[in-house]
């Protein structure tokens, strides 16, 4: 986690309290260690830096998690776009960005095969009804469609949730790495990721500039600006979901041959050998 970067987006008075004593917690965690692996360049970037603090820091190791192709796919039955995290954290998750954008779109009769379904998986127990009338009012519109789940752990209704959804949204204004795209690009399912995550900041490095847009947005922290640049790239990907879909299945082949999850632990058991 980056506790001194994400704590400010929870809705806390206690915000600076709750960073640093969580910053201190992961760097006593970490100091009597003979390796630190953090998951991705952003979090390796944190928390090195936290573990500069030290008068003698062990050593850190990035860890990019390994990667599986999943077969293409046709896209699913209506129009589902999917958030897909701890949804108590609304601001950090951006779910505010995705029920406005997804509010904006569904008003634009005839753009798209049927109207847009915003689903939410990630809701405490208990809270989903009160998730569920927040985020419609924050769409702005009364009649978008919007589903909110509780928070499970099962992976069989996590994958089914992946494979109903024509695209998974990932629009956090702070995101440690984000297995959730990697998680959905096994699934054969587009992603649209916020560039303030280090999956995002870690797929740069593999594709060509021209070819990052398709699955990396921007977020700026201004809600209007990344609602019309979302509401833009929803629109692109649901205007025409078999060329995402394709769009997708080359990138997933792609991180497949370059990231197995074998090579992934070879290099990790070769780092902890140099220890």
């Amino acid at each position: 986690m980056a506790p001194g970067e994400i704590e400010w987006f929870k809705d806390k008075s206690d915000a600076a309290i709750q960073a640093e004593a969580r910053e201190q917690i992961e760097q006593g965690l970490s100091k009597d260690a003979s390796l630190v692996v953090a998951v991705g360049p952003r979090l390796a970037r944190e928390h090195g830096n936290l573990l500069d603090g030290l008068p003698s820091p062990p050593p850190l190791y990035c860890f990019i998690p390994g990667f599986t192709a999943g077969k293409r796919r046709s896209p699913p039955n209506g129009i589902q776009c999917l958030v897909l995290g701890r949804a108590e954290d609304l601001e950090l998750k951006g779910l505010d960005i995705a029920a406005r954008a997804l509010g904006e779109l569904a008003k634009r009769d005839g753009k798209l095969e049927s109207s847009p379904i915003l689903v939410v998986r990630g809701a405490p127990t208990g809270t989903g009804t009160a998730l569920q009338h927040q985020l419609k009012q924050l769409a702005g519109n009364p009649s978008l469609d919007v589903r909110v789940k509780e928070y499970t752990a099962e992976a069989e209704s996590i994958e089914q949730d992946l494979r109903r959804a024509s695209v998974v949204l990932m629009p956090s204004r702070s995101e440690g790495f984000g297995l959730v795209a990697l998680e959905a690009l096994e699934c054969g399912t587009p992603i649209l990721a916020s560039d303030n995550s280090g999956f995002a900041e870690w797929l740069k490095t593999k594709l060509e500039t021209h070819r990052q847009a398709d699955f990396i947005i921007k977020v700026t922290r201004d809600l209007a600006t990344d609602t019309s640049a979302w509401v833009h790239e929803l629109e692109r990907v649901l205007r025409n979901r078999e060329a995402a879909f394709d769009c997708t299945q080359k990138l997933s082949a792609q991180l497949a041959s370059e990231c197995s999850w074998q090579e992934a632990a070879e290099a990790l058991l070769q780092r902890l050998a140099q220890i």
